[in-house]
């Protein structure tokens, strides 16, 4: 595989694979690398990518079994050091931040629930801030579908949610 089939592939792929980095890794950055990775490690294979039947399939798996092994290695974190050494002059209190993560558990439930197509809609449109005719563009689809399955997505979360919450 030449690097213009590549780019393109990846071009293509990129939103459902970095979407995917984004699940497994819950922080941004860690997606970005577990992303990177992924591509660097297909570009390595790209001489017998044209073996398999689904791309996104062998990517995904990639970067699901890379996730596993850095977790099972303890997952180097690198830092910066002038970002490693500022302290910050306001932390939420304690019952805040657990209010936050319990908040963020709970939004990242209800997200697995979804199906792929939306799931994978919403977090584009909210989580990388992309617009309708962009999220389009990328998922080589009409924006008509963008707005209708980014609608559906959102009334499902509602549904969800208050489902979760008349329970308690």
């Amino acid at each position: 595989m030449d690097i213009k089939t590549f780019e393109h592939m990846a071009r293509q792929l990129s939103p459902s694979i970095m979407a995917f980095c984004l699940r497994l890794c819950r922080a941004r950055e860690e997606a970005e690398d577990l992303y990177q990775e992924t591509m660097l490690k297909m570009w390595r294979h790209r001489d017998h990518l044209d073996e398999y039947k689904s791309l996104e399939a062998l990517a995904k798996v990639i970067a699901r079994n890379t996730a596993i092994n850095q977790a099972r290695s303890g997952g180097v974190v690198t830092v910066a050091l002038d970002v490693a050494m500022e302290i910050p002059s306001h932390l939420p209190a304690p019952d805040q931040a657990l209010i936050e993560a319990d908040e963020e558990a709970e939004t990242d439930a209800l997200l697995r629930q979804l199906p792929e197509a939306q799931r994978t809609i919403l977090e584009l449109r909210h989580h990388q801030g992309l617009d309708n005719a962009e999220i389009a563009a990328l998922l080589c689809c009409p924006e008509g579908r963008v707005r209708t399955t980014l609608s559906r997505a959102r009334q499902r979360i509602r549904q969800l949610y208050l489902s979760c919450n008349t329970d308690h």
